[in-house]
């Protein structure tokens, strides 16, 4: 053998190695560009999850607080990041706490009793509690005008209310009827409370 053939030889087993790793490279260049384009789909997938992530983070935060932070934040400024968040910016929608103590102070003022008075008790309690600066003698005051009976008026802390056993009165009246004498069965006096005077 010859250096001539030897080297044409070793040329060609170079070619054929040249062309296998070149087919390898171009293989592995395609998959780490598919690689590149998967993450980058990834990373916009995530990147907008993360945003409403975030956004949902500050509707719970403003609905529930957040421990140390929520005690920093004042209840005007959580309210504010939600109406930011939710990409509330008319003033016309806004929630404002201050109007709805003077509105349940109007509505405490013109209540009436329409239904029934456990109804009207419900109502009154519900915008008592709304409201925050009324005396007990006003809420009083404005919870017996709203009933509209004359006999409850009067002031609800001085009525008694006599109250008979059932029992006894039976027992009465039973031995009356075998000609016994019968002892008068005592009422007992209870006085009732009004629901604002606890």
């Amino acid at each position: 053998m010859s250096l001539v053939s030897t080297m044409d030889k070793v040329n060609e087993l170079f070619n054929s190695h040249k062309d296998k790793v070149s087919k390898r490279n171009d293989a592995f260049e395609a998959m780490v560009m598919a690689s590149k384009e998967e993450t980058i789909a990834t990373m916009i997938v995530l990147s907008t999850r993360i945003e409403e992530l975030e956004v949902e983070l500050t509707f719970y935060r403003a609905a529930v607080g957040e421990g140390v932070s929520s005690a920093a934040l004042s209840y005007k400024d959580r309210m504010e990041n939600y109406f930011r968040a939710k990409g509330i910016v008319d003033d016309a929608v806004k929630f404002y706490p201050e109007f709805t103590k003077k509105e349940a102070g109007a509505k405490l003022q013109g209540i009436t009793r329409g239904g029934t008075v456990g109804e009207y008790v419900r109502e009154f309690k519900e915008l008592m509690l709304q409201v925050s600066d009324v005396t007990k003698k006003e809420a009083l005051l404005t919870f017996q005008n709203g009933l509209k009976f004359p006999y409850i008026l009067k002031k609800c802390l001085k009525k008694f209310v006599l109250k008979e056993k059932p029992v006894g009165k039976a027992l009465g009246l039973g031995l009356s009827e075998r000609h016994l004498k019968a002892k008068e069965a005592k009422s007992e006096k209870k006085p009732v409370e009004c629901f604002l005077c606890y």
